[in-house]
């Protein structure tokens, strides 16, 4: 376990006054966003610990694999060549396995099974649009479609790491007025040790208000023009028996809250990227999408809202970064720089 965990958890919003509430309510609005934002960080980081769990679980299955004789020859080993060079330090680790017999297609099955029991763990709860397509119902509302300006923002972050990584470095993007929303995310662990590990979570998103046009569910998709959405990372083996599991991944949000405070919230998957290294080097270099590109989120919600109901729709990027290593260094980058181009939405009686 890491000796030390460095936290941080920050939020920042605004929101222009709604000439159909009173400021009473619409702070009691923005008090209800705020406790759904803590108790999502609550969950992220329940998350984590299952993940620290299936983690732990799999280092031991590995460890196991060496025997006790050949596990007590490896630390002997990390003992004695502590300072080596690290491509020393390489030739002799994986010349201990291959004296040991280690069997290293049993490693490489007990990776694939644990990078698959990690992704069920970080199931996206994707709202997928039905076979043959959005049918628009008659007795739905007409479509009301909102663009820039935008009538608030929020933003949020939360992030911890072991003491040998550093801190992230974070970029926010968020403009009312044009629409942009997004964030960048780096990390950097050089001073590799024993089970360290990072998680950064950055929400950015736009507010606007909306009037329930009749009683029933809202329906709709937000779409995002794509400016820039690269992601990339090295991973670096200071051990033959070093190991990392490593993941960036982004979703599109919407939250919709009523003046009673019954929220909705949609996360439909923009990219994910997750892997598993055992005792090698990797590293990637990829985009979500072209410059230009819109893609569209559709969402329906399980709440109704009554026939001119004053509603607040948030629509964003969530953006998230996360490692577990055993002496690795890794270096990971993402840059989703958006433009939320419209919110559409209807109301469709049940």
């Amino acid at each position: 376990m890491p000796r030390n965990r460095t936290i941080e958890h920050k939020t920042g919003e605004r929101l222009a006054r709604s000439p159909w509430l009173s400021d009473a309510t619409r702070r009691r609005m923005l008090n209800a966003l705020q406790k759904h934002d803590a108790d999502s960080v609550r969950l992220n980081q329940a998350i984590v610990r299952e993940l620290r769990t299936v983690r732990r679980e799999y280092r031991r299955t590995l460890v196991a694999l060496m025997g006790p004789a050949g596990a007590r020859r490896y630390r002997a080993l990390r003992s004695e060549m502590a300072d080596a060079p690290r491509a020393q330090k390489l030739r002799a680790s994986r010349a201990l396995l291959d004296s040991i017999g280690f069997n290293h297609k049993r490693a490489d099955r007990l990776r694939k099974q644990y990078t698959e029991g990690i992704s069920k763990l970080l199931r996206l709860r994707d709202v997928h649009i039905p076979p043959g397509g959005i049918v628009v119902h008659d007795r739905c509302s007409p479509d009301v479609t909102y663009t820039a300006p935008y009538d608030g923002f929020f933003w949020g972050f939360n992030w911890h790491h072991s003491d040998e990584a550093s801190d992230p470095v974070l970029t926010r993007y968020l403009d009312m007025a044009t629409g942009e929303c997004g964030s960048a995310i780096e990390t950097r662990l050089s001073g590799a040790d024993d089970d360290d590990e990072l998680a950064v979570d950055f929400s950015t998103a736009l507010r606007v208000w909306h009037t329930a046009q009749a009683t029933g569910p809202l329906e709709g998709y937000i779409a995002f023009e794509f400016n820039n959405s690269t992601y990339s990372g090295t991973v670096s083996d200071e051990w033959g028996f070093s190991d990392a599991t490593f993941s960036q991944f982004a979703r599109a949000s919407l939250r919709v809250l009523n003046t009673d405070g019954v929220i909705d919230e949609f996360e439909s998957r923009i990219f994910n990227f997750i892997d598993t290294v055992w005792g090698s080097d990797t590293f990637w270099n990829n985009f979500v999408s072209m410059p230009r590109d819109i893609h569209y989120y559709y969402f329906r919600t399980e709440a109704v809202f009554a026939q001119g109901s004053s509603l607040l729709l948030e629509a964003g990027v969530r953006n998230v970064t996360w490692f577990f290593a055993n002496d690795q260094s890794i270096k990971t980058a993402d840059d989703l720089n958006l433009r939320l181009d419209r919110i559409v939405v209807r109301s469709c009686p049940s």
